[in-house]
């Protein structure tokens, strides 16, 4: 989360991050003010967040949204983790992005697989009432890790399920 605040403070600046903080309820605003790389976040309070500094900004929400997770996602990954992808095989890749998922939430739980080359779905379950900007984060997110592991023309598509989502994922290697 640190990363993608990172991003949205270089995107919008200072002023508008501390605005948009004014159109939270106060625990929520609380919540954002004393982010850390190491605790655990309430999705609802960073969601409102990232949604009210988009309005502040005059940003549309869902293409702030995705620019800001893309790029946070990046820069995580833009170490020696990038290099480490890039030999990894497509069902590490894959098998992996469940614990990245463990790390990031506290809801539900992410399995990943491969049904063929150069195709993968990321199932989250135990989530049913999982909101959709987070679906559309973590299909975003997804994208971002195998392009930083050097996958081509990475696309999804998703769509909910009963129990939570299940991101389609296709690439070229």
């Amino acid at each position: 989360m640190t990363d993608q605040f990172n991003v949205m403070r270089e995107i919008v600046g200072d002023e508008v991050m501390e605005r948009a903080l004014d159109h939270l309820p106060e625990d929520m605003a609380l919540e954002c003010r004393t982010l850390t790389a190491v605790g655990w976040y309430s999705c609802d309070a960073i969601n409102r967040y990232l949604f009210a500094v988009a309005d502040v900004a005059g940003r549309d929400r869902d293409e702030f949204y995705d620019e800001v997770v893309r790029e946070g996602v990046r820069r995580t990954f833009n170490s020696i983790w990038r290099i480490l992808l890039r030999m990894t095989s497509d069902a590490a890749i894959v098998k992996r992005v469940p614990l990245i998922y463990s790390k990031t939430y506290d809801q539900g739980e992410m399995i990943g697989e491969i049904p063929e080359p150069g195709r993968g779905i990321a199932t989250v379950t135990g989530w049913p009432e999982i909101p959709e900007c987070e679906i559309r984060a973590l299909a975003v997110a997804t994208c971002s890790v195998m392009e930083c592991a050097g996958r081509e023309n990475v696309r999804s598509r998703w769509e909910r399920t009963r129990e939570g989502a299940r991101i389609y994922l296709a690439w070229k290697r």
